[in-house]
């Protein structure tokens, strides 16, 4: 047994040096083989909540996940004016923040996978609450691997049976002697302090102008941006001068807001379309028969007034005097003139040119604030002995 004892021990000796040989051999190697954690290649997986919203006092919760370095966090910013804005601690009780909110933040982390998951809560929300909030993913150094893009909340509501504003008139009044034009409208409900966004609320007002009643698209929702200027008002203001305007433009006015987070309009008013200056819808006052010799020059003459002035047509019965039975269009020309003469002309009128003929004058005016087409026709007979 003794000798039993003496042979292990030996064994045990011999196994000890081997195991110090090898790991002094791999220490080197060791040493530049174990790097410093680093970010992954590619971020995929990373994802994070929609815009959230809610009403007063409702909870509001963000989440956010994906895979990571091992020594990864995922932290949440509120934006305050900076990029990096306010950072929201990681806890697992409610706490007051420097905005007043009591939020909770749970993470869980699979060491095996290297995945990551945050969830910040809101509590009980409130108007102060609402704005952008981030995730952030960053490594034991403090580098930003990933960041998520601003998640918007929304808190509606908290002030009673409040309710958004909304405009429900709005007039506008051209000046001869300032040569201004005065735009006032009124909001429902009037009072900032009744509207669900307090003061979250960016007001514009927008003025589209045009030369020609033509230009005017027929969808005011479809008004190209080159003609119209969007301008920030105060928030209670409801009243606005535009000045070195002339009453022989055409206007269309809009009122709309946004909440302070957002690039994109909540809410839009669009006005009718004002004119200022005379307006007369197209009217034939004078067509008279016409006849000629054959081999002589016809000439049909059509004179119309109104303002914009009328574009003349002139359109011929293909078949003797009934007008049903086909026509042709001759084109004249038209000439703004009170009253508009337009002419048509036939070079050595023959019997077939005996006929029916149709002056057709129109043009487009500004009725109730919409844009109305006025035709007035007359028809005459041309006669070739």
């Amino acid at each position: 047994l003794q000798w039993l004892s003496v042979v292990t021990k030996s064994v045990e000796n011999t196994m000890s040096l081997s195991k110090a040989m090898i790991i002094l051999c791999l220490l080197p190697l060791l040493a530049v083989a174990v790097p410093v954690p680093t970010r992954l290649t590619s971020y995929g997986d990373f994802k994070y909540s929609e815009p959230v919203t809610v009403r007063h006092k409702q909870e509001a919760r963000f989440t956010c996940s994906g895979t990571f370095s091992e020594d990864s966090r995922l932290r949440w910013y509120r934006e305050k004016g900076d990029e990096s804005g306010v950072l929201l601690e990681v806890t697992d009780r409610y706490w007051k923040t420097e905005f007043d909110a009591e939020y909770q933040i749970s993470a869980s982390h699979d060491s095996m996978t290297h995945y990551y998951m945050s969830q910040l809560t809101i509590r009980s929300a409130k108007q102060t609450y609402a704005g952008r909030y981030y995730c952030k993913a960053v490594n034991g150094s403090g580098d930003i691997l990933v960041k998520s893009e601003p998640i918007l909340l929304e808190v509606i509501g908290g002030k009673g049976n409040c309710q958004d504003p909304a405009v429900t008139g709005m007039s506008a009044q051209w000046d001869n002697s300032t040569k201004f034009t005065t735009v006032d409208w009124t909001i429902d409900p009037p009072l900032k302090s009744s509207w669900c966004r307090g003061n979250k609320l960016v007001w514009f007002f927008r003025s589209c102008s045009w030369d020609n009643v033509d230009q005017i698209p027929d969808n005011l929702t479809s008004v190209d941006p080159t003609w119209c200027e969007w301008i920030s008002l105060n928030k209670r203001q409801t009243l606005i001068n535009l000045a070195n305007t002339s009453n022989e433009e055409y206007f269309m006015f809009e009122i709309g807001w946004r909440s302070k987070h957002k690039d994109v309009m909540d809410y839009t008013f669009t006005s009718k379309v004002f004119y200022f200056g005379e307006q007369v819808g197209a009217r034939i006052t004078k067509a008279e028969d016409v006849a000629v010799k054959s081999g002589d020059k016809a000439t049909l003459s059509c004179a119309a007034v109104g303002l914009p002035q009328p574009k003349v047509i002139w359109t011929v019965a293909l078949s003797g005097s009934n007008p049903s039975s086909g026509s042709r269009h001759y084109s004249g020309p038209t000439y703004n003139i009170k009253p508009t003469v337009s002419t048509a002309v036939i070079e050595n009128a023959n019997h077939s040119h005996s006929r029916r003929y149709t002056c057709l004058a129109k043009n487009t005016i500004i009725r109730n604030g919409v844009k109305t087409t006025v035709i007035d026709t007359a028809t005459m007979t041309l006669t070739v002995d």
